[in-house]
């Protein structure tokens, strides 16, 4: 199965094996962030073993048609953000999404274009029902590209996640989306074949 994604500045496409290095040297270079807002940041994750057990369930997803996907920028082939659309909770045609940024490239609006285009992807190509996603209390970033994205809010969860950095208890907020009609225009092209 294919898919790839151009947007404006990005090209997504599920990552191969070829991508681990840069995947867990770009984890790597962000650990700590990744382990206060990230619910998989756990200690050992951040190795290149667990990369290549990640690739294996990404692999295994793209087989049920969930493509996680990787961001590449266009001009460069940096690995900018990882993103996708993945199967949520065995509801046929939801799925949940997320993202997170590499480090040369936080800040600069990459997060909501992946995830743009990755949301977009999974009502057109998929035919996705709802697409899902959540953000941990105390992550501004994640929430603004959230309500750019335009979801709704479902609701929160009090204490409903532990942080990975330390076990904190965080408040998860849910939103979900049912129609691309709410996302920023964006141009964008992709390629499918089953």
């Amino acid at each position: 199965m294919k898919h790839l994604i151009a947007t404006p500045r990005l090209i997504l496409r599920p990552p191969t094996l070829e991508d681990a290095q840069d995947i867990t040297r770009a984890k790597q270079e962000v650990w700590n962030e990744l382990q206060h807002w990230m619910s998989w940041a756990y200690d050992g994750e951040e190795t290149h073993e667990a990369t290549l057990n990640y690739l294996e369930i990404t692999f295994q997803d793209l087989e049920k048609g969930a493509p996680h996907l990787i961001a590449r920028h266009q001009q460069t082939g940096d690995l900018v953000c990882m993103t996708g659309a993945a199967p949520y909770k065995d509801e046929e045609g939801h799925f949940t999404t997320g993202y997170w940024v590499t480090k040369d490239y936080l800040g600069q609006g990459y997060a909501t274009e992946a995830t743009n285009a990755a949301v977009r992807y999974a009502f057109k190509a998929l035919n996705a029902k709802a697409m899902h996603i959540e953000y941990f209390e105390g992550n501004a970033a994640s929430r603004r590209v959230i309500e750019k994205l335009g979801f709704r809010f479902v609701e929160t969860e009090a204490g409903g996640h532990a942080r990975c950095l330390d076990g904190a208890p965080l408040d998860v907020h849910r939103y979900v989306l049912k129609d691309t009609s709410d996302l920023p225009a964006m141009n964008m092209q992709w390629e499918h074949e089953p």
